[in-house]
């Protein structure tokens, strides 16, 4: 046993080797991307001041922030069995939520009986059921884990209701909530802990609480893959007995990995605690000479993938040039011709004069008069589809060599399909009524008068912000889930693509929170804040009521119709991305791979720690696919062009990230302060 017993200490110090290179290799990786994330917000927070420079300030009405209720809140999610056939036991998932922190941690039973004696003993609702085993013998059925489930649930549910809980030490650290870990070094470590799990072939699902727990578990599988075979043949073939014998090998094993992997990792993280100031330092230093190496290499790059590069061009040019060439002046036309571009100007300008007049059946009756138009929209555009894009792909599919291109055929010929789904997820019937609640704000503020409009103001906000916002959200987000399914099941081949269109709807929907929170009832707030202090009679704060409502009103408009586009070319170009990025990318690489291998001598010590070949290699893909789908959106209609120039104009370039100058420490986080 002793042989067996040193041999599992081997194979600890080697996987403990192992992941300290990794954690080394990662720690750099992501102490730059930090550095670079940093930097890329000041460079951004200077275009945008840059942009703002010389206008005058707007008003804005104090608010006090109010936070949150800290409110506890822990929910058991699911059971799962750890070391099934050795020695099985369950954990049970706990997902806990406080304020915006949510963590997911899994507990035994025997954690939850430790707890209890020391936290949960005081609560007296709060009732620990029972152990569910003697001696031993572990009920592992699921009919049982269903119940200590259910039960389970209704303890965590006695001690979040306890006054003292959110707050309390012991219960925070049960859940590990408030740690206020550093992000770099938990980055830092899941990079590390995935590159470990494949350097040894793990693919088994892991859960863990602790970064010991989880260095633990990586020494267990390699211990398990290694060794656990010849031991189990020296066992006795009684079947009683040998569970017993391989419960209690198994143990010795745990025995000896658990406390020198706890003190590995105890070297590991103090000793990176002391060198990550003068690493941190020492990469600002180096980081003039990294960007002229880098920029030097990516030009030669650059130059490489240009031959490759050019039948791929001509490829995604020949699709979408000629189909929107065939496709968009139909569409345009049948679209004027079901809702006349005239006919909404008017449409709007009559919505402005019914909210000034407060006019809520009215606008009733516009809002059916919209749902009427996009149905012929939908109908015209439909038709339009079908009819032009056949002699198109027809063409296409005949001319296109590049197989990574055929990727995008299917969902293009689906094309009238998707657009439906699309216009039946876009419905304004949920915005009518955030602007008919605001109506009702606004009446109740004219009748309350100038006295108390502070009062009704943050009440209108509150109402806005936590109860409107949040059923445009929910509608949005089920008729954006139910348009996703309807693709899925028109794109099955085309599931990431989908999965972008998901992410449109999260878009979407916080493009709706903030264009009616901030811009609609936000604004209306803050210029009717500095309004009401010149008003001397009624008749003037009424009037001013009904000037600072549709200044609101106008700028939700305008914000929401300039944002909408944004995130409509961002979501098109990580849709088209998904769909042929990655076969494009190897085809790159394998016709530029004997021009950019020895591009790798130009990096010499000590920058060759800091740039690798590979990574300077797939920015410069990055940064030709991204001008590629750039120019071919671009090219799809005049709206999209301006749209990816508003883009680009707001992202700073690789040069402004790494030249800007830095705030000194603590002061690049600080909000500018308003200065009315």
């Amino acid at each position: 046993m002793e042989a067996r017993l040193k041999e599992v200490k081997e194979i600890t110090q080697r996987v403990m080797t192992q992941f300290t290179k990794f954690y080394l290799q990662s720690l750099k990786e992501v102490m730059i991307e930090d550095i670079k994330a940093r930097r890329y917000k000041v460079a951004k927070q200077a275009i945008v001041d840059a942009k703002n420079a010389g206008k005058p300030e707007k008003p804005r009405r104090p608010r006090e922030k109010k936070a949150k209720p800290g409110r506890l809140s822990a929910k058991v999610s699911y059971s799962y069995e750890l070391d099934s056939g050795i020695d099985p036991y369950i954990v049970y998932a706990i997902t806990a939520e406080l304020g915006k922190e949510k963590v997911t941690t899994y507990k035994r039973y025997k954690l939850f009986k430790k707890f209890h004696d020391k936290y949960g003993k005081k609560v007296k609702a709060a009732k620990l059921p029972p152990p569910s085993s003697t001696w031993g013998s572990r009920d592992l059925s699921w009919e049982f884990r269903r119940s200590r489930e259910t039960s389970l649930q209704e303890y965590v549910d006695a001690i979040c209701a306890d006054e003292k809980s959110a707050t309390h030490k012991d219960v925070l650290n049960f859940f590990r909530l408030g740690l206020n870990e550093d992000p770099v070094f938990v980055e830092t470590f899941k990079r590390a802990y995935r590159r470990t799990r494949s350097y040894l072939w793990q693919w088994s699902w892991v859960v863990y609480d602790t970064e010991e727990e989880a260095i633990g578990r990586l020494v267990a599988e390699e211990v398990k893959y290694r060794m656990w075979s010849d031991i189990c043949s020296t066992m006795p073939p009684n079947a009683t007995v040998r569970r017993k014998a391989m419960q209690v090998a198994w143990k010795s094993i745990q025995a000896t990995i658990t406390p020198a992997v706890a003190a590995g990792w105890k070297v590991v993280k103090e000793t990176v605690d002391k060198v990550k100031p003068a690493i941190s330092s020492a990469l600002e230093t180096a980081l003039t000479p990294m960007v002229q190496l880098q920029a030097e290499i990516q030009i030669k790059v650059n130059d490489a993938l240009a031959a490759g590069f050019a039948p791929i061009v001509d490829g995604v040019k020949g699709l979408v040039g000629p189909l929107a060439a065939a496709v968009i002046p139909e569409i345009e036309k049948a679209v004027s011709a079901a809702a006349p571009f005239e006919k909404f100007t008017e449409y709007f300008r009559d919505f402005e004069s019914v909210i000034v007049a407060e006019d809520v059946e009215k606008m009733k009756e516009m809002q059916k008069e919209v749902a009427d138009i996009r149905a012929n929209v939908i109908k015209a555009v439909d038709e339009q589809l079908e009819k032009a894009m056949e002699p198109v792909l027809g063409d296409f599919k005949a001319k296109v060599s590049i197989e990574a291109l055929m990727s995008i055929f299917g969902p293009v010929a689906r094309l009238n399909s998707i657009s439906k789904s699309f216009f039946e997820f876009i419905d304004p019937g949920t915005q009518f009524h955030v602007v008919e609640e605001m109506i009702k704000w606004k009446k109740q503020i004219k009748e309350n008068g100038k006295d108390k409009v502070e009062e009704y103001l943050d009440r209108e906000e509150w109402d806005i912000d936590y109860w409107e916002v949040w059923r445009v959200n929910s509608k949005i987000s089920w008729s954006g889930w139910s348009a996703a399914w309807n693709l899925y099941r028109l794109l099955p081949d085309a599931y990431t693509a989908v999965s972008v269109f998901e992410e449109f709807v999260r878009d979407f929907a916080r493009l709706n929170k903030i264009a009616f929170k901030k811009k609609f009832s936000y604004k209306f707030g803050d210029y009717l804040h500095e309004a009401a202090k010149t008003c001397t009679t009624p008749e003037e704060f009424n009037a001013a009521v009904d000037q600072s409502f549709l200044i609101g009103y106008q700028r939700c408009v305008k914000y929401f119709n300039k944002h909408f586009m944004r995130i409509v070319v961002k979501n098109v170009k990580k849709a088209l991305r998904a769909l042929f990025v990655d076969k494009i990318t190897k085809l790159l690489l394998e016709g530029a791979s004997m021009v950019i291998d020895p591009l790798a001598s130009m990096i010499v010590s000590p920058l060759d720690n800091l740039i690798e070949i590979g990574s300077i290699v797939d920015n410069a893909i990055k940064e030709n696919m991204d001008n590629l789908l750039d120019e071919t959106i671009s090219s799809i209609h005049p709206s999209f062009a301006k749209a990816i120039g508003e883009i680009r104009a707001l992202e700073p370039t690789e040069k402004q990230i790494w030249e800007v100058v830095m705030p000194p420490p603590g002061e690049e986080t600080k909000k500018k302060e308003h200065n009315p």
